[in-house]
């Protein structure tokens, strides 16, 4: 799945500024265009011809209200979010059926919540044959040249010549090292064994499978998958022989385990 493709309304130049910049440091996000009024929203999705995955936007409008406008913006997108400064309007917004409801300034963490629950929306929506349950890799050893801030040189020779399918359910473990991503698999000592690698950020790599439910991300550089986990500590994960710190990226989605694998879980 690609990135989602975004329209932000508000008539605060600050806060679309602002929300602009959290979705793409999130980086799940293509902010098609920002805009200070529904009628510019209108025009611009009238011209585009096609819906967009989401619409973030400010409730309180000066040409037409937030409320008043869902029905007209709801035949535009996938998804739709409203932007606010208040609660006031949180029953409204979930009595209309908008897929969230976040407070200015928003919140990375909140927004990675939400996106988790609108992806997996989408693939619940897919028939079971869609849905991913394997990865394509580069069947290469971890490339070692390196330019001088550390990060992996890539090679145009070889990058796309070996491929190789490998299960969801046999990567225990996936890390970003430089520019790559390196597919971690067990060995029968709990040691780690290269799977493969693939040439892409980690947030990007989230955005695309994140409605896998095996897996969640511990924190910038590391995602895990839950059959692997073999003890979870106050602020880190043992998965194999290997210590993964949490971090608040994490925090959300080891919580969101905990509870399911321990009902009683209080964090």
């Amino acid at each position: 799945m690609k990135l989602l493709s975004t329209l932000l309304i508000d008539d605060e130049k600050q806060a679309l500024l602002h929300t602009a910049t959290v979705l793409t440091d999130v980086g799940l996000f293509d902010i098609q265009a920002s805009v200070c009024s529904v009628a510019e929203a209108q025009k611009f999705l009238i011209k585009r011809k096609e819906k967009v995955d989401v619409i973030f936007y400010d409730i309180q409008m000066p040409d037409c209200s937030g409320l008043d406008a869902v029905k007209l913006l709801q035949s535009y997108c996938h998804h739709l979010v409203f932007c606010t400064r208040s609660e006031q309007y949180a029953w409204e917004a979930y009595q209309l059926l908008v897929d969230g409801y976040l407070l200015k300034p928003i919140d990375p963490l909140k927004v990675m919540e939400l996106t988790e629950k609108m992806m997996r929306n989408i693939i619940k929506n897919k028939k079971r044959e869609d849905v991913m349950d394997h990865f394509m890799l580069a069947d290469l050893p971890v490339p070692s040249k390196r330019d001088e801030e550390g990060n992996v040189i890539k090679d145009d020779e070889k990058e796309g010549k070996y491929w190789k399918r490998v299960e969801v359910k046999d990567v225990a473990l996936i890390a970003r090292s430089g520019n790559y991503l390196n597919f971690y698999g067990l060995g029968l000592d709990e040691q780690f064994v290269v799977l493969g690698a693939v040439n892409w950020e980690l947030s990007k790599f989230y955005a695309q499978y994140s409605a896998i439910d095996q897996l969640f991300p511990v924190n910038q550089s590391a995602i895990v998958n839950k059959r692997y986990i073999k003890k979870i500590k106050k602020n880190g994960i043992v998965v194999g022989s290997k210590y993964l710190s949490i971090t608040d990226i994490g925090r959300p989605f080891v919580d969101r385990y905990l509870k399911k694998v321990m009902p009683d879980y209080i964090k």
